[in-house]
């Protein structure tokens, strides 16, 4: 049977006691990919879990829900042979920092489009260094900014084909969001890097939505890359002045 919580916002439900104790923020791309999977519309998944079309567009939108609703939400995947569990349906700003770092390095310049259901529409990416010396640098606000500053990115940088040092990357939980340690080998385009550039990144959320990506890094060092990187290709002019 499905749960009380879902058919009945106002009342507490039976798995949850005090009425903000038990609420969330959902992972609303997990329960879009679920549904789509089973090949629904969001009046089937409601119907099924005896909820409202109003409810699963919040739940997709990953707004907050009672806990009690997300487990009926998993119980309906399970039913129709899909294993999942509720905490998978709750956001956890921890694999959004993973799922980003996959998708920034498998899909480069559209990574924005590939997370676009988890990222809010007033997003703000900062990212450190001066525009003459990196194309990509500045604030860029909302999702079109972003994709510029991706497109400029990946313009002069390149992932290394190596994936493996995402799984080094440390998380350390805030209140807002995450904070991601580590150390990359993303480098100039053709010309590999010897020793790895220390990052460390500020993610923070709204409703299960990305609203600020904050990257800080050396930007010395980083100069130091591109005009090797100029001297290696031996073109004049690439590179900054500074």
């Amino acid at each position: 049977m499905p749960s009380e919580a879902a058919s009945t916002p106002g009342r507490a439900g039976r798995a949850g006691g005090s009425r903000n104790v038990s609420s969330t923020p959902c992972n609303g791309g997990r329960i879009v990919s679920l549904r789509n999977r089973l090949g629904w519309t969001q009046e089937t998944l409601a119907a099924a879990a005896d909820c409202s079309d109003r409810l699963i567009r919040k739940a997709e939108s990953s707004g907050t829900l009672k806990a009690a609703t997300l487990e009926t939400l998993a119980k309906v995947f399970r039913r129709e042979g899909l294993a999942v569990e509720a905490a998978e349906l709750r956001f956890d700003p921890e694999a959004f920092a993973r799922d980003y770092f996959t998708a920034m390095y498998t899909e480069r310049g559209g990574v924005i489009d590939a997370l676009e259901d988890r990222i809010a529409d007033d997003v703000v990416f900062r990212i450190a260094g001066e525009e003459h010396a990196f194309p990509f640098a500045g604030e860029h606000v909302g999702k079109d900014a972003a994709r510029r500053a991706f497109a400029a990115f990946f313009s002069v940088l390149e992932p290394p084909e190596d994936h493996s040092e995402i799984d080094g990357f440390e998380y350390m939980p805030t209140e807002t969001g995450v904070m991601v340690f580590g150390e990359t080998y993303a480098h100039p385009i053709g010309v590999p890097m010897d020793e790895p550039m220390p990052i460390s990144i500020r993610m923070d959320f709204r409703d299960g939505k990305l609203i600020l990506f904050d990257d800080r890094f050396d930007t010395a060092r980083g100069i130091e890359h591109l005009r090797r990187a100029a001297r290696a290709i031996d073109v004049p002019g690439e590179g900054p002045d500074a």
